[in-house]
Formats: C-alpha cells, structure tokens, sequence
C-alpha cells in the first residue's frame, strides 16, 4: 500500500486486502453480544434505606414475574374413548387398579407444576423452614447499612429477582462497578446457577 508513514501503507495494505478477500469469501457479521434493554448503571439514592433491597438501581427495566397458572384440564379426568383407555381395554383392562391383580394404581399420575428457571428441586423462598420457629432467622438489631454493603444488598436482590423471573433478555452491567462489587455479582450468580459472561 501507499501511504506517508509504514504504518499508514500497511493499514491501506490489510485494508485493500481485506476488501479482496469480502469479495471472495463469505463474510460472518457480528450483530450484537448481548441481548437487553441496556447494561445497568450505579448511581442511586442512598437516603432511603428502607425499602433498598427492593429498588431497583439505576433505571432497570422491570422484572418479569412468572405468570400464574390457573388449571384448565390438568384436574379434570378424561372420557373413556381417548386414546389411553382404548389402548388399556385393548390389553385386558376392564376398569379399577393396574397390574394383574388389580391391586396398582387406579388413578392417573397427577402433574406437579414448577413454574420458575430454578429448575427441579430447588426450593422456593417460604418453603423450607414454615413449621414453628426451628425455619425462621433471628432478627438481629437493624442498623443502618453502609454505602458498599447497600450497593451488595441490591445487586444481590436484583440478581436473584433475575434468576426467578422469565425475561429473556439478558442482564448486563455497566462498566462503573469496583472488583468487590464484580465479585459480588459473580458469587451470587454462580450461587444462582446462572451463566456469566465478560463483554
């Protein structure tokens, strides 16, 4: 290439190049990395101390909560000419228990419902613990939170809000956060079983 210094000839060069080679070969273009509403800034009020752990920092988009299920035809049983009655009569079955003398089940297995990304046999906050007092945490003396542990506090919650709710999109931080509130960030989602991913 022609240029006034080495290095501006060899930048034309690898671009002259590079344009060759487009024309060639199939050329992967990268889009985007991450898909969100923006990475997560933070600034935020430190005043009220309150309700900190359940505001959100900066100006996050709103967490999707799971939607409820209300049961449609899960609880009511099926007529006698579905398929699955045909098939048992066809074997042998003429009503009552399974197996051959009639003493297994007689009723179809029920279906257990598990709305969440938490995935089977995590426990859902409020489960474990609910009889008596033996489950419940002893309230220590609240005292006013510091500034860092504030900052720990709500990137905690938010990350396990995330990780119960069914957005799709993904969450990103901004770059502003010091390594102790990095590594915050990465225990709690390791902890949450979520994937990590430097950008």
């Amino acid at each position: 290439g022609i240029g006034d210094t080495k290095k501006a000839a060899s930048r034309r060069a690898s671009e002259s190049g590079l344009e060759m080679l487009k024309r060639m070969y199939y050329t992967v273009k990268v889009k985007i990395k991450t898909f969100s509403d923006g990475p997560i800034e933070k600034k935020f009020d430190t005043d009220d101390s309150s309700s900190s752990a359940t505001q959100p920092m900066s100006e996050q988009p709103p967490i999707v909560q799971p939607p409820t299920v209300q049961s449609t035809s899960v609880n009511t049983p099926l007529d006698d000419n579905n398929i699955g009655s045909k098939l048992l009569r066809l074997m042998g079955w003429s009503g009552g228990g399974l197996g051959k003398d009639a003493q297994g089940i007689a009723e179809p297995v029920s279906v257990k419902e598990h709305i969440s990304r938490a995935g089977l046999g995590r426990e859902v906050k409020g489960q474990k613990g609910q009889k008596g007092q033996k489950g419940q945490k002893k309230q220590k003396n609240q005292q006013p939170l510091t500034e860092k542990a504030l900052i720990n506090q709500r990137l905690r919650q938010l990350i396990q809000d995330y990780a119960v709710s069914d957005s799709e999109k993904d969450l990103v931080f901004s770059e502003d956060f010091t390594k102790e509130e990095r590594r915050v960030m990465q225990t709690t989602a390791k902890r949450l079983k979520l994937k990590i991913m430097r950008l």
